[in-house]
């Protein structure tokens, strides 16, 4: 995990490297949310936009 943290140079970066480990899982498991969390945290994501970033990816995966 430090190096993907490490990889994001920017704040948009950081919020493109959340949304594709949000996509890449199945979000149904502590573990799966423990790791959601951690990485939001370690990437200094702001808890408003982890929040608005995980309603964004449920409602475009829900279309699909």
């Amino acid at each position: 995990m430090d190096a993907i943290v490490k990889s994001a140079t920017s704040p948009e970066i950081a919020a493109e490297i959340y949304v594709a480990s949000l996509l890449a899982i199945d979000v149904d498991t502590a573990d799966e949310k423990s790791y959601l969390a951690m990485l939001a945290a370690r990437l200094k994501l702001p808890p408003e936009l982890v929040m608005e970033l995980n309603r964004q990816v449920e409602s475009q995966v829900d279309v699909s």
